[in-house]
């Protein structure tokens, strides 16, 4: 199934889907006035943004997706359309629709792409990075909860998440599976100055000692 891209039509042939809804009626219900097609554009971008947001507060992420891809069409360099299109398809890959992962990923690039000193949205896309990287590695694909952890631990603006030493304990982990004791006993000795009184992790640290 073909990705959605910017100039896309909203309607039939959209593969995200279409909600019910109808984008022209939602859009008479408000006057533009006499601006330039620029300003109506992001006039448009917006109201479908706030709707996008109000459905994805319901819990409506089909319809959520689509009224985002809507504001993304009339407005494609607003990093927060980016952002909140990103944080949409988190919500349905932790509704075990995994197929989003990539779309996720890559709608978190584009709004680094538009503002990249966005902390917020560093901080979004690392976070969900390490929910993939969580999710790859108890499914045993560690090449790629890896990578994944990799790219999360480059992305935080903010090393204090929760995210991050979890990203952390997977690198630990993944160390420790491949039998390189000294690397993960660093990643573990990494996760406790975070969280120093965790006893699972000092239980692990204590049994690849052990074994170093």
């Amino acid at each position: 199934m073909r990705e959605w891209q910017v100039g896309d039509p909203i309607g039939d042939g959209n593969d995200i889907g279409v909600p019910d809804v109808p984008y022209m009626d939602y859009l008479k219900k408000h006057d533009y006035g006499k601006t330039d097609r620029r300003s109506r554009n992001v006039s448009k971008s917006e109201l479908f943004l706030e709707e996008a947001l109000r459905l994805k507060g319901e819990g409506k992420f089909y319809d959520a997706l689509a009224f985002i891809n809507a504001a993304i069409t009339y407005n494609p360099g607003l990093c927060e359309n980016w952002n909140v299109r990103a944080i949409i398809l988190w919500n349905k890959y932790e509704n075990d629709n995994y197929d989003v992962a990539f779309e996720a990923t890559d709608s978190f690039t584009r709004a680094l792409e538009i503002e990249p000193q966005n902390r917020t949205v560093a901080n979004n896309k690392a976070k969900f990075l390490t929910l993939w990287a969580m999710r790859e590695y108890g499914a045993e694909n560690f090449g790629f909860a890896e990578a994944n952890a990799d790219e999360a631990l480059a992305t935080f603006k903010d090393k204090t998440y929760y995210e991050y030493a979890m990203a952390l304990f997977i690198k630990a982990r993944i160390f420790r599976q491949r039998c390189e004791y000294g690397e993960a006993l660093e990643y573990y000795d990494m996760v406790l100055e975070i969280y120093p009184n965790d006893e699972g992790v000092k239980k692990e640290k204590e049994e690849v000692l052990v074994l170093f």
